[in-house]
């Protein structure tokens, strides 16, 4: 009567460290989160009207779990996020005259952001091939009642986005006032995509295996672990998430402002 699918999954549950059929296992869960960044700045003087200054800057940062909890592919905070970003910037300053300023900036921003889940193949235990229809060749999640959840949701994660921005404006000081009028425009590329259960998700509750399954209130609840293990699910799920070609968003604006000092 023992589902062999479920007799295979049930053995990705890490053993007891405690006594008890219940909250029986501890564990320390450690993490790391290196993280660095470099930046490199120069500045250029054309003439005494004209300079031009340039920045670029990379960072990199990693986080992962290091230690498997479960000790097995249903750890469910096992994955490790890499982000990397690249950040450039243009700026040329031009005086017109001493009360006259020009100022035009060209800022580009890429960043990469990506969270791996485990690789695990369902067909290797039994589970049909259809579950890896998803794109992702990874952990289905099972949640019975009452216990932790067997891996866990949205793991696999893709968070890119390029963003160029640029602007421009001219300042101009007449006596009290001052002047400014420019105009800017934001592109923003996005490319995310976050399919929460790519290789599926089976629920499972302790109905199945309780004394009266047409009222379970009524007498003894069962055991959601013992209803998987007799091959019993109540509903089940799967995400197919296509990833989305990058989508511009553009933002502009025009600008004028004016201020002015008291005379003295």
């Amino acid at each position: 009567m023992i589902d062999p699918v479920a007799a295979k999954v049930v053995n990705f549950y890490p053993l007891p460290t405690g006594p008890g059929s219940f909250n029986n296992f501890t564990k320390t869960e450690l993490s790391t989160n290196p993280a660095w960044q470099s930046n490199v700045r120069i500045d250029h003087n054309f003439s005494q009207k004209s300079r031009l200054t340039g920045r670029y800057s990379y960072g990199w940062a990693y986080s992962n779990v290091t230690n498997n909890v479960y000790g097995s592919v249903a750890d469910p905070d096992y994955g490790p996020t890499v982000n990397r970003w690249n950040n450039g910037v243009l700026e040329e300053t031009y005086s017109l005259d001493p009360t006259t300023i020009l100022t035009a900036r060209f800022t580009v921003m890429r960043q990469y952001s990506v969270r791996t889940g485990v690789k695990f193949d369902p067909t290797s235990v039994g589970w049909p091939s259809y579950l890896l229809a998803g794109g992702f060749e990874t952990m289905p999640v099972v949640q019975p009642a009452g216990y932790s959840n067997l891996y866990t949701f949205c793991v696999d994660t893709i968070a890119n986005l390029t963003e160029p921005y640029y602007v421009a404006s001219l300042n101009k000081v007449k006596g009290a006032h001052n002047l400014k009028i420019g105009g800017e425009q934001r592109v923003f590329f996005n490319n995310f995509t976050q399919p929460c259960t790519p290789a599926g998700i089976f629920y499972v509750s302790n109905d199945k295996t309780s004394q009266s399954v047409f009222n379970p209130a009524a007498g003894a609840f069962g055991n959601s672990i013992a209803s998987m293990l007799l091959g019993w699910t109540d509903s089940a799920s799967q995400t197919i998430q296509p990833g989305p070609l990058p989508s511009p968003e553009r933002r502009r604006s025009i600008f004028k402002m004016t201020g002015g000092k008291p005379a003295v």
